[in-house]
């Protein structure tokens, strides 16, 4: 962090115009800093495989359970007057999963959804939607924030990256969160206008076939 700080203020001095003064010592406070961003790169990459399941981390439950455990974790937390309303579909079959990083998926999107209507004023709505497909089950996490432009939209689940005030988020949550998507054979899908708030969507594969000894968590 000092390297970087340092790097900061050369780069500051030079377009201030101390350019002789400050170029001295600039490219080795850029060296130090690109290490440091590269042995960050390297923690992220580390904290998103620690989040991939095995096998024998899945056990077969019923996805509305994880979800609702992420909703009574996140509630008492959540900007006064926010509204979370839940649409299950009642006839969703269960999904083998690793429920731990799951309720931490949804923990993640009900917690930036907070963060989203906080600013607004008047109602606070988020809402919660789990349906199935043909051979997937979709939670979508919508709140009536202001939105996520376009131009973000690709960058978000990059590590580190946040749109959040500094000092309010890692970048890592949706990072995180993607990448145990992936790992149960998912994606995370991103929706909404801007204006009228945002849509995140966990698309997951169903389980298609009973296995001995299953048992619906």
């Amino acid at each position: 962090a000092a390297s970087l700080e340092r790097a900061v203020r050369l780069a500051d001095r030079v377009r201030g115009g101390d350019r002789d003064g400050a170029l001295d010592g600039l490219d080795s406070s850029l060296d130090t800093a690109i290490l440091c961003c590269q042995r960050l790169q390297g923690i992220a990459r580390n904290m998103t495989a620690c989040a991939r399941p095995t096998r024998d981390d899945r056990t077969l439950i019923a996805v509305t359970s994880v979800v609702d455990e992420a909703i009574a974790l996140v509630e008492p937390g959540l900007p006064p007057g926010t509204h979370v309303s839940r649409d299950y579909d009642p006839g969703l079959p269960p999904i083998r999963a690793n429920p731990g990083q799951l309720v931490q998926v949804f923990v993640n999107l009900l917690m930036n959804a907070g963060h989203a209507v906080a600013g607004i004023d008047g109602d606070r709505r988020i809402e919660v939607e789990a349906s199935m497909g043909d051979d997937w089950v979709c939670v979508d996490v919508r709140d009536n924030g202001p939105g996520i432009p376009q131009e973000l939209r690709d960058r978000l689940f990059e590590p580190f990256f946040t749109t959040k005030p500094d000092g309010t988020g890692t970048g890592l949550g949706l990072a995180v969160s993607l990448d145990i998507a992936h790992a149960h054979g998912g994606h995370i899908a991103v929706g909404g206008e801007v204006g009228r708030g945002a849509t995140f969507s966990v698309v997951l594969p169903l389980r298609l076939h009973d296995e001995p000894g299953d048992g619906v968590r």
